[in-house]
C-alpha cells in the first residue's frame, strides 16, 4: 500500500513545504541565470539580480500554493 503524502493543514505550513519552496527557488533561479550564460556568455549583476528575484516570486508562489490547500489539495477549502 502506498504512503499517503504528507501535506499542510489549511493555512498552515510544514516544514517540507517550506524547504520544497526553497528547492523550487533555488532551481528556477539557477536554470535562469545558466540560461543567461548561454546566451549572453556571462551574467551580469543586473542578470544575477533578476534571477535571484525569479527564485524569489517561485518560492512565494510556491509556498502561498501550498497556504491555500489543504491537506487533500484542495484549494481554499478548510478541512
Amino acid at each position: 500500500m502506498p504512503k499517503s503524502k504528507l501535506r499542510s493543514k489549511f493555512l498552515g505550513l510544514n516544514v517540507s513545504d517550506a524547504v520544497k519552496g526553497i528547492i523550487t527557488a533555488f532551481l528556477s533561479a539557477a536554470l535562469l541565470t545558466i540560461y543567461n550564460i548561454i546566451v549572453s556568455g556571462w551574467p551580469t549583476s543586473s542578470e544575477l539580480l533578476d534571477a535571484a528575484r525569479v527564485g524569489l516570486a517561485a518560492a512565494a508562489g510556491y509556498i502561498l500554493k501550498n497556504l491555500l490547500t489543504n491537506s487533500d489539495g484542495e484549494f481554499k477549502t478548510e478541512k
